[in-house]
This record gives structure tokens, C-alpha cells and sequence, in this order.
């Protein structure tokens, strides 16, 4: 794919500078960039994230109220388990294996190399500098853990002056202590990542009149279908675990459709 991509590239003129503002133009698309450039094209990709989209919406649409978007913001779990499969991949995806838990992905993190200070202030909050000297190789069953599934995705909600609220979030069922129970891991604490520190921004809604519009809807009625968002922004719908390969292929896809 890299190789496709590289090749594709030398056709096309790279111009290092953001996209500030788009607006139609003649049954074009006028771009504004960040040094003061403007470009007229056919077609524009976009590719900011969805923060950086969110930002380009604001400044090329006054009529924009507000965006919402979700924030994957799996838990973190700090345990002690002498699991073997656990022990064995240090990040597996154990959805076959657990349907009745619904889909989620686990990530196992090795503390073999982390200072054994370090590792016990984490679960205890305490320093203990007169074991800076050690590595936590004596704790092997000392664990980091993140448990991701669709129940970790938090809904928020950006203004005009970029500042965000969050959608409260319903009562926790506690539903992850099956997947703990699951893999017999004895939890010491549990923490969830805060909105906005999550790792996969996804499914962008803009609202304009005081209707909500997915992203690529909008930018289909608004932007005469000349404009297309190639990030996880225009993906109402993300699988837990890392998505960045798949995100690069789903945006590869989508070129190969519009450049024809």
C-alpha cells in the first residue's frame, strides 16, 4: 500500500501548509491555506483529524452551531494475574474466543523493564525510592491492562471557541469485571481514560439549523460532493483495539473510488 501511495503521489504538486478555510466557488472548491495561499481544485481530500476538520467547519461555515464526536477512552486496569494465556500475548484481540462478552479488545502491557518504583507508586500512590534501583522483573505477575470495547466510547461535544462538553455517561455496569473474571485477573485499580486523552476520535456530526448531520452527509449537501474526509472522522462506527492500519486502508479505498 505504501508503494501505491508513493507512486500515486509524484503525479500530484505536495504543498506544505494547512487547510484553513474551503468554500464553493464556481462549482469548485477555493481553499485558503495557512500562508495566505488560495487554491481552486475539483476535489479535496481531507485528512485533519477531527479536530483539525472540526476547525475548518468553524472558520469556512458561520452557520455551524457545534460538533459532536466519540473518544475511545478505554480502562486501565491495574492487576496481578499469573495467566498464561495473558502472559503469552502481550496484546491479542480475544473476541472469537468470548462472544458472550460482546466484541472488545485487551492490551496487555509488560512491566518487566518498568522501575520498580515507578510501578508501585502506580498502584499504590506512594514512592518507594529506595527501590529505584530495581525493575519490576521481580513482579511478573504484576500487569497493566487496557479493556477496550464499545461500551468505553464517550460521546463530547465542541463549541464554536473549540471549548467541549461530555455527554454524562450512563451508570457503569461494571460489565469489564466479566472480561476480568474471565481471565482471573485480581484488580487493584481501575481507572478510565479522561475524554478528550482517548486514542481513536471517530464518528464527527456537525449541526446546522439545529439539525445534526453525519460529516460526510454535510459535506455532500453543503459542499456540492467536492469535498470527502479520508480519517476516522467520517467512521460513525470503530472496532475496538488499534484501527490506524485499517483507517489507512478504508482512506486508500475511498481515493481510488474518487480519482477514477
Amino acid at each position: 500500500m505504501r508503494s501505491n501511495i508513493l507512486k500515486k503521489k509524484k503525479k500530484f504538486i505536495e504543498i506544505k501548509s494547512q487547510v484553513v478555510r474551503i468554500q464553493n466557488f464556481d462549482k469548485k472548491i477555493l481553499v485558503e491555506l495557512s500562508n495566505k495561499e488560495k487554491i481552486l481544485c475539483k476535489k479535496l481530500f481531507l485528512a485533519a483529524n477531527t479536530i483539525g476538520n472540526t476547525k475548518i467547519i468553524f472558520e469556512s461555515d458561520k452557520g455551524v452551531q457545534k460538533t459532536s464526536f466519540l473518544d475511545d477512552c478505554p480502562y486501565l486496569i491495574y492487576g496481578v494475574t499469573n495467566n498464561r494465556v495473558l502472559n503469552k500475548f502481550l496484546s491479542k484481540s480475544y473476541s472469537v474466543i468470548a462472544p458472550k462478552l460482546n466484541n472488545f479488545f485487551i492490551s496487555l502491557y509488560n512491566t518487566n523493564k518498568i522501575n520498580l518504583s515507578f510501578l508501585l507508586f502506580y498502584f499504590t500512590g506512594y514512592k518507594f525510592n529506595f527501590l529505584k534501583k530495581f525493575n519490576s522483573k521481580f513482579l511478573p505477575f504484576v500487569k497493566f491492562i487496557q479493556i477496550w470495547d464499545k461500551k468505553t466510547k464517550i460521546q463530547g461535544f465542541l463549541e464554536r471557541d473549540m471549548s467541549y462538553l461530555v455527554k454524562d455517561k450512563k451508570k457503569d455496569d461494571n460489565h469489564h469485571l466479566d472480561i476480568l473474571n474471565l481471565f482471573k485477573i485480581y484488580t487493584v485499580k481501575i481507572t478510565q481514560t479522561k475524554f478528550g486523552e482517548g486514542f481513536h476520535y471517530h464518528n464527527l456530526k456537525i449541526k446546522k439549523n439545529n439539525k445534526w448531520y453525519i460529516f460526510d452527509n454535510y459535506m455532500k449537501k453543503y459542499f456540492n460532493k467536492r469535498v470527502f474526509c479520508l480519517d476516522s472522522s467520517s467512521e460513525e462506527e470503530i472496532n475496538p483495539g488499534p484501527f490506524t492500519i485499517t483507517q489507512m486502508a478504508i482512506a486508500y479505498k475511498k481515493l481510488g473510488q474518487h480519482l477514477k
